[in-house]
């Protein structure tokens, strides 16, 4: 392994600490697909006319039960994504090891709890407020030590005047040695990560165009000022809505591609393994998209490239789970 990755890694525990809780918290809202699956499933409620065919079932967008694993989904897109986002940058306020790892620890937990009695046990309020107001609380906590880390108009305890000043060039120099971003671009690994996450990006971008225009095709507008211009009041349609329905699988599925992508980088796979997968998924999400929102074909097509992509994410998130526990 590189050395400035060795170093920021294996002689980081609070970074391995992140990358371990990080990945266990991609898992769980991988698990969060599955068990829409299921509700659906087991309630009749198939969201697309191709579903219905091969599963032999309804179509139904309103079901209760399914509605509230979808609301938890949201949550967890919500809450978690930005927790990764401030906890990565928490890490560089150099924060004690046991701390910052307990702090991990109890966001994981009670996200996986708030799944539990909003999900999966059904448990009165206010047992999911406590547990989603706690990782609120975590999240807040470490968001107002960054900004007093890193602001210049505040002085932490023991750091006055020059000392201040101090206290903030260290930070930014070990920042600046763990991270030498040179070294970890010629990583051909995590290359490959790097383009094919920009590819990805770019395909995402493209499907918000193709709901606007279907929407303009179809005069299918949401909000009444939208389609003012042509006299149409809002309504919804089921060409306009497929495409919502693809944009919104890939903003659950790729967004978690990107986390445990790069974490998955950072455990030193295989340059060849590691382009293979990474193309392989790419692949199969522009399928998923191909199969579901342009040219509809009858399932398992759709299924199969979302399976693929959903094995893809899980093997590196089990990988990397394994590798910084």
């Amino acid at each position: 392994m590189d050395p400035y990755l060795k170093s920021l890694i294996l002689e980081n525990p609070v970074f391995r600490s992140y990358l371990f809780y990080s990945s266990i918290l991609a898992l769980k809202m991988m698990l969060m697909t599955l068990l829409t699956i299921r509700q659906r499933l087991l309630n009749n409620a198939l969201v697309s006319e191709e579903d219905a065919v091969f599963l032999g079932g309804t179509v139904c967008w309103t079901n209760a039960k399914v509605e509230r694993v979808r609301r938890g989904h949201r949550n967890d897109m919500e809450s978690i994504y930005l927790f990764l986002l401030v906890a990565f940058a928490y890490i560089w306020t150099d924060p004690e090891p046991e701390w910052a790892d307990s702090l991990f620890l109890t966001f994981t937990i009670v996200r996986i709890l708030h799944t539990v009695v909003y999900t999966v046990i059904v448990v009165p309020q206010p047992a999911r407020g406590l547990a989603w107001l706690v990782g609120y609380l975590i999240t807040g906590y470490m968001a107002i030590k960054i900004y007093i880390a890193f602001n210049p108009k505040i002085v932490p305890p023991g750091c006055r005047g020059p000392l201040k000043k101090s206290f903030q060039f260290l930070i930014l120099k070990k920042m600046a040695q763990v991270t030498d971003f040179q070294s970890l671009l010629e990583s051909p690994a995590f290359r490959a990560y790097l383009f094919y996450s920009a590819i990805l990006v770019v395909k995402m971008m493209i499907m918000s165009p193709m709901t606007g225009m279907m929407r303009f095709r179809y005069k299918a507008f949401a909000n009444p000022e939208d389609g003012a211009s042509l006299k149409v009041k809002p309504r919804t349609d089921d060409n306009v809505e497929r495409v919502r329905r693809a944009h919104l699988n890939d903003l659950e599925n790729i967004s978690l591609f990107f986390v445990i992508g790069f974490i998955y980088v950072l455990t030193n796979p295989a340059v060849a393994w590691a382009t293979l997968l990474f193309r392989v998924y790419t692949a199969a999400r522009f399928m998923h998209t191909l199969v579901y929102a342009i040219f509809v074909v009858p399932q398992p097509a759709r299924a199969l490239a979302w399976v693929t992509g959903f094995i893809i994410t899980g093997y590196m998130a089990l990988t990397s789970i394994v590798h910084f526990m």
